[in-house]
């Protein structure tokens, strides 16, 4: 008798992405308990796009428009600052999140190369602490 599987099982199975979530759980895991420490290490560009991202939100159209930093992380913080979270922090946890699409988009591009699972596997497995450093050290 064949197994019934939820949409997200057939969604996971049918773009590869079941195995990187072993991956993902470790990425999450990790990231969570490594958040406290960076949540507020910030450069001047992390400023920049917040300030860009609370004219946006506030609606200031004109103001928001800037030659120098692209739009499309102030767009994406916009979410997080409006719900209410503190700036800073938003901004991190962005830039795990931004990570985390990473590690699946790496997942994808495994599953297009003939290689064994192991070396796939190890693979996914060593770009974790790679996303992880660059997910809390610049967040960017």
């Amino acid at each position: 008798m064949a197994r019934s599987h939820s949409g997200m099982e057939r969604i996971l199975a049918c773009a590869g992405l079941k195995k990187g979530m072993v991956a993902a759980l470790l990425y999450g895991i990790v990231a969570g308990l490594l958040f406290p420490v960076f949540r507020y290490h910030i450069d001047p560009d992390t400023v920049s796009y917040l300030s860009i991202a609370q004219k946006y939100l506030r609606g200031e159209w004109t103001d928001a428009v800037n030659g120098f930093w692209g739009p499309l992380y102030s767009w994406l913080l916009i979410p997080f600052l409006a719900v209410g979270l503190d700036p800073v922090s938003s901004a991190a946890l962005l830039s795990i999140l931004i990570g985390l699409f990473a590690l699946f988009g790496a997942v994808l591009v495994s599953n297009r190369f003939v290689v064994s699972e192991d070396i796939r596997r190890a693979l996914i497995m060593g770009l974790v602490p790679v996303l992880l450093y660059f997910s809390l050290s610049v967040f960017t």
